[in-house]
């Protein structure tokens, strides 16, 4: 019985030494947690959001507690935009951050060598512009953009500043300088991207109509990767007859293998094959999700989702 009680005592003295260690560790200072940005390519053409990735350390000794989720519109994150020497502006928005897989439990830790990523792509690379097309996306215009992130604690008012990256927006030449032209020509530049509700108001069918025309006119320019996504998604919406033909333009769009948005239209893909009961098309585009971009958590998500059907068929 005294070498049990001894036991018992041993372990409950080590787990108060450890218990004891992690609260002494928890008075770690967010502020000495390291914010940095970088993109995910130097340039891209004008008009094509950019793609960036936020990433936040803990290179210190210590544990602090929990920031949050790293991501705009989900915490205290914000990102800073400002067009060659000029001021920092506030971006209006971004997308495509995986907040859930960011997302710790209240009270949860940060702690020594840990480290929480989120990529994203940003579409108002130029603040200035907001007020022109409140509500829509605006693109970059050709010039050389500097953008940083800071990140406000959610329980406290420390902040983080990260570094500063610069991304350069490059003028069009050949078919994608006139393709850009009639891009620019269109009712709101952001419709290049613009995808639901398109179809339903008169501007809305000139302007897939409009986007038709320029794949017809310049089939190799590099915003026809874009074009084939956004009219792929809007006959998605369509359903019915139009449903078939979106389905091949969202393919042809993730075929381009550095289609920033290929993942998500694989993911369309295999969510609508799904719906229609195919899941045999559904695990080819599961198929080229593995191949392509085996880490991605979309690949996670539509494996998830077959599995999920094909338990409930057996």
């Amino acid at each position: 019985m005294r070498v049990a009680c001894r036991s018992t005592l041993a372990v409950l003295t080590s787990a108060c030494l450890l218990l004891s260690c992690t609260w002494a560790q928890a008075e770690g200072d967010f502020e000495q947690l390291t914010l940095r940005i970088s993109p995910e390519r130097q340039s891209v053409l004008a008009l094509e959001p950019i793609p960036i990735t936020i990433t936040l350390s803990n290179n210190t000794d210590k544990v602090v507690q929990d920031p949050g989720p790293v991501a705009p519109n989900a915490g205290g994150l914000k990102i800073y935009d400002a067009r060659g020497e000029g001021t920092f502006r506030r971006f209006r928005t971004a997308d495509n951050w995986p907040v859930a897989t960011l997302h710790m439990p209240e009270g949860a830790v940060f702690g020594p060598g840990r480290v929480r990523t989120a990529s994203g792509y940003l579409y108002y690379a130029n603040p200035e512009d907001a007020e022109k097309e409140v509500g829509r996306y605006l693109l970059p215009e050709p010039g050389t953009y500097r953008i940083k992130a800071v990140l406000r604690h959610l329980r406290s008012t420390e902040t983080i500043e990260s570094n500063i990256m610069t991304v350069v927006a490059r003028e069009p030449t050949g078919v994608d300088a006139r393709a850009y032209e009639l891009l620019k020509a269109l009712p709101y530049r952001s419709f290049l991207l613009t995808t639901t509700g398109t179809y339903r108001s008169p501007e809305g069918l000139a302007v897939v109509a409009a986007k038709q025309e320029l794949l017809r006119e310049f089939p190799e320019t590099r915003y026809a990767r874009y074009l084939h996504y956004s009219l792929g998604f809007t006959y998605l919406l369509r359903r019915g007859e139009e449903l078939e033909r979106g389905m091949e333009m969202l393919e042809k769009a993730a075929s381009y293998e550095d289609f920033i948005f290929a993942t998500k239209a694989l993911w369309f893909l295999a969510e609508t094959s799904v719906k229609q009961g195919d899941l045999d098309r559904a695990e080819r585009y599961l198929a080229i999700l593995k191949e392509r971009f085996p880490d991605s958590p979309t690949t996670r998500s539509v494996s998830a989702t077959i599995s999920a059907v094909r338990s409930e068929q057996r």
